[in-house]
């Protein structure tokens, strides 16, 4: 039989053993914690028809502006180093598929060479996929290999497709169609509600409205000449 002490000291290391259980099951996960989808479409809804200063633009700026989105719901960036940096000040540094050591970099930031200070944006930011034959990636390929986002492809010409996506689709998420044999325009899910999918983006704006909705922009011929359209999802 146990003396009273030793039952105490029991007490005393299985309430500790609780707590610990208590807290650990009360942390949210790094899941939980790294796409906040309605900071991500605030974000969205307040800049779809303006550009942010804080952000280098581009006159095909769409793909800027999902990963502006993206990065609204809680995506780091992670910035290049100044070494590299250096060489593409004012500019897009590609970032290369095929090399490991600068593949999964992420940013459009300011840097200072010389006492100049300009933006540095990686192709993972503002271009929508890697193009064909090229070897630098863009944000598909970024959220899909270093991020592990899932991404769902059918085919743009089905009208059933967009049925599809709008069974999968969560706001917050990114659309993307292509043509020509690669990915050429980004869009950001906005809102799902009774079956339809509303979108932001930018080049040309759309503002999540009526006339942004997927079936209406396919009835109305928006997908005509693209080949395929991908959703890619947290």
């Amino acid at each position: 039989m146990k003396t009273k002490r030793e039952l105490k000291k029991m007490k005393r290391v299985v309430s500790a053993m609780l707590l610990s259980v208590t807290i650990a099951s009360s942390v949210p996960t790094n899941n939980v914690l790294a796409y906040d989808r309605t900071k991500a479409v605030d974000y969205a809804d307040k800049w779809w028809d303006r550009r942010n200063d804080e952000y280098d633009s581009f006159s095909s700026d769409c793909t800027n502006y999902a990963s502006q989105v993206i990065a609204a719901g809680g995506l780091s960036m992670k910035k290049l180093p100044k070494r590299l940096a250096w060489t593409r000040l004012g500019g897009v540094y590609d970032i290369n598929v095929y090399d490991d050591s600068n593949y999964d970099y992420w940013c459009n930031a300011t840097y200072t060479y010389l006492g100049y200070t300009d933006f540095v944006t990686t192709s993972t930011w503002s271009v929508v996929d890697q193009m064909a034959g090229d070897s630098f990636s863009g944000l598909q390929d970024y959220l899909e290999t270093i991020k592990s986002w899932n991404r769902y492809v059918w085919g743009a010409e089905k009208k059933e497709n967009m049925d599809k996506i709008a069974d999968k689709a969560k706001k917050g998420d990114i659309i993307q169609v292509s043509k020509g044999g690669r990915f050429t325009h980004s869009y950001v899910v906005g809102k799902v509600k009774k079956g339809k999918v509303y979108v932001y983006s930018h080049s040309k704006n759309r503002g999540a409205g009526a006339d942004d909705e997927i079936h209406k922009m396919y009835e109305e011929d928006v997908f005509k000449d693209y080949v395929f359209i991908c959703l890619l999802q947290k």
